[in-house]
């Protein structure tokens, strides 16, 4: 919607009643938010599955992933986070009982799967969006495992480092909730 005019300039529809999933990339005024593939056919009872579009400025919409065509099945995204050069998003892919770490580039749609996930049915509570570095390179997420042993009704979670360039993750931090990185003043 356009709030000096009022108008609304764009449309997504979403076959679910569920809140926006978005992030905003505020450099460029785009918005990136995920919609239902309603030109998919389905059949009686199967869910539509989720993509990603992109929403110029001037109301302009392109989808970006193509994943149902890659995965042929229902697939739930969520946590969309923009990289601070607007270039990349990353997010999370829901294709069953695990969720994984995506990040799709913004110029060719292109996706990359970097084989970080978590168990989606451990916790009741969906999974923050990742973090991205300030230069861009390196992303913090929260990964969800296996309960603990001695404890079967407490689980347990690793924030972990995931260095885009080399494809390498490396835990920080244990049942610690992601906030953000810690940058000089």
């Amino acid at each position: 919607m356009d709030l000096s005019t009022k108008t609304i300039i764009a449309r997504i529809k979403d076959a679910y009643e569920r809140s926006p999933i978005f992030d905003w990339q505020l450099s460029n005024g785009q918005i990136a938010l995920v919609g239902s593939n309603t030109s998919v056919a389905r059949s009686l009872g199967s869910p539509i599955p989720d993509e990603i579009f992109i929403v110029e400025q001037n109301g302009q919409v392109r989808q970006l992933t193509h994943l149902y065509e890659s995965f042929s099945r229902h697939i739930e995204i969520n946590g969309l986070s923009w990289s601070p050069n607007g270039e990349k998003i990353a997010f999370w892919l829901n294709d069953g009982p695990n969720v994984n770490l995506m990040v799709a580039d913004v110029l060719t749609g292109r996706v990359v799967n970097y084989c970080i996930s978590s168990d989606l049915f451990l916790f009741p509570v969906g999974l923050p969006a990742p973090i991205w570095s300030p230069d861009g390179n390196k992303l913090l997420v929260e990964n969800r495992h296996a309960p603990d042993k001695n404890n079967p009704v407490q689980y347990k979670s690793k924030l972990l480092i995931v260095d885009l360039p080399s494809k390498i993750a490396f835990p920080i931090a244990e049942n610690q909730n992601p906030v953000g990185w810690m940058i000089k003043p």
